[in-house]
């Protein structure tokens, strides 16, 4: 697990369709686990926001955080 897993994994989210498509099918947090350890994106509650942060230091506009906001929101509607 690793805070490097967490950014692929909010990279994902916001550019791949079929990623987040795939992931609005998961229907518990056992199968959100079983999908992320499948696709090598495991990480921790910690490690996620701590990406989230990292990312977050980065961003140079507003949509950008937005966007970043965005993800965070989304996985707080599905676990």
């Amino acid at each position: 697990m690793s805070i490097q897993n967490a950014i692929r994994f909010i990279h994902k989210v916001q550019g791949d369709d079929e990623f987040r498509n795939n992931l609005f099918r998961l229907k518990n947090i056992s199968q959100f686990e079983g999908f992320l350890e499948e696709k090598e994106l495991d990480y921790t509650e910690f490690e996620f926001d701590e990406a989230y942060h990292h990312l977050l230091v980065q961003c140079q506009f507003e949509e950008q955080a937005d966007r970043l906001q965005n993800v965070i929101n989304l996985m707080r509607l599905l676990f």
